[in-house]
């Protein structure tokens, strides 16, 4: 039988298909697709091997498939699954992308409350309002540790995923199981708190608690909140030039002023005249406690001494010391301060003729680069005059896209490039054309010499020099 071992016991050779098993026999012309192709090309078949389930394998040679066809073909179904594997990679990659946007808004969202929270129970904990005992005391540095944590979202999610972590290797190694899940959890957030304490920025007032036994203090906290925006209350042109003195006033709470150590103005140009923008203007006030005191609020007074012309935006801002590093407090809103140039109609009159001259000498120069072609059938002395006169509009061209705003000299320049291209032509053209007639002027003088009987007494003082 077929597949019978021989006596040897070496596997037999595969019996050769018998021709009527076949659908189709060996050089039988059929109709078949080529390697995805939608249209039946013809084809013949050249080899028959069984599959081993029972059917039979065609190779199959087509007629009418050259090898750049299949060439082509093959990069047609590389592109197919290029294409859709690149499908799939961007719809994961969004799916991603979209995942972490969720997370990180859900994170922020959760930064937003916990801060709104907070300076709500600050000041319902507050030993100073609640009454302070030690109880009261322990309660406030609680709620701070926690607030430390929950407002800072690089802080609460190592906080989330180590004592997550240390929670579930102590159920797998069985350490602390006499304890309940919450005392366990209690145990390793004070272990937690402990380690990182001075990353919190908890360290330097725990160090002050120890001393006088006070809660910390929630002022620094208050006073970093936004504060009002300046007050203009002078302003003044200098004698020469158009630049104003403007001074505004700062004010804040007496009792928050103890805490600041320092404070920052800054002027910055929102609009100009002409488009071009001043340099931002910024300046340092001391402390508090050098300012005036009026009705309950520190005062002081900032002056910028030349502020040039254009719409000024003026905000500042408070700082404070915690744990020996700089803290400030968002912006204030802006004071606006709009300094006039009395020039402005003059300028703005002297850019409108510069961006009409520009214009104008812009479309007189397309109109010659368009013609100069053109100029190469007139005669020398027409070419040369023609050329200069281009030359000429060229250079006006380049001068007035040199004083003509943005929206003017970017066009002006183009123009002025590409009529240097064809000018660079045209004064070939002349050089040569000079050459041309230099050497038949010689030629000339050489030959009316040889028809005098003056040639060799020349040539031989040309010999000579």
């Amino acid at each position: 039988a077929d597949g019978a071992p021989t006596a040897d016991g070496a596997a037999p050779a595969p019996a050769e298909p018998e021709p009527e098993e076949m659908k189709f026999k060996r050089g039988e012309l059929v109709e078949a697709r080529f390697k995805g192709r939608d249209a039946f090309l013809p084809a013949v078949v050249k080899e028959v091997s069984r599959d081993g389930k029972g059917g039979f394998v065609y190779d199959l040679e087509y007629e009418d498939i050259e090898e750049g066809d299949q060439k082509a073909l093959d990069v047609k179904q590389a592109e197919k699954l290029a294409s859709g594997a690149n499908a799939t990679y961007t719809a994961r990659l969004s799916t991603q992308v979209k995942l972490e946007k969720a997370a990180k808004n859900i994170s922020e969202e959760v930064t937003k409350l916990a801060a709104k929270a907070y300076r709500r129970r600050a000041l319902e904990l507050h030993p100073d309002r609640v009454g302070e005992t030690d109880e009261t005391v322990k309660r406030f540095e609680a709620f701070q540790v926690a607030s430390a944590i929950l407002k800072d979202p690089s802080h609460r999610h190592v906080y989330v995923k180590q004592l997550k972590t240390t929670f579930d290797q102590s159920a797998v190694e069985r350490i602390d199981l006499h304890l309940e899940p919450e005392a366990r959890m209690a145990k390793y957030h004070a272990s937690w708190v402990a380690q990182h304490k001075a990353a919190l920025g908890l360290e330097g007032d725990a160090d002050k608690k120890k001393k006088s036994n006070k809660p910390m203090m929630i002022m620094a906290e208050e006073v970093l909140r936004t504060p009002l925006k300046p007050r203009l209350v002078g302003r003044t042109r200098h004698e020469k030039g158009d630049d104003e003195r403007v001074t505004v006033e700062l004010s804040l709470r007496s009792d928050l002023a103890e805490e600041v150590v320092g404070a920052e103005v800054v002027a910055k140009v929102g609009w100009s005249y002409g488009g071009q923008k001043a340099p931002r203007q910024k300046l340092a006030l001391g402390p508090p406690r050098e300012w005036t005191n009026e009705g309950g609020r520190a005062c002081a007074r900032a002056t910028f001494e030349s502020l040039p012309p254009g719409g000024w935006e003026i905000k500042w801002r408070v700082g404070v010391d915690r744990d020996s590093k700089r803290q400030w407090s968002s912006w204030s809103a802006e004071t606006l301060v709009d300094v006039v140039d009395p020039h402005a109609a003059l300028r703005a009159a002297a850019q409108q003729k510069a961006v009409d001259k520009a214009k104008r000498l812009t479309k007189e120069l397309d109109e010659l680069a368009a013609a100069a072609p053109g100029w190469t059938s007139l005669a020398a002395g027409s070419l040369t005059e023609k050329t200069e006169y281009f030359e000429k509009a060229i250079t006006r061209c380049a001068v007035a896209a040199s004083k003509a705003p943005r929206d003017a000299a970017i066009p002006a320049r183009r123009a002025v490039a590409a009529a240097a291209a064809v000018y660079a032509s045209l004064e070939a053209r002349v050089s040569m054309r000079e050459t041309r007639t230099d050497r038949r002027d010689f030629a000339i003088g050489v030959r009316s010499k040889v028809w005098d009987g003056t040639f060799d007494g020349w040539i031989a003082d040309v010999e000579v020099e």
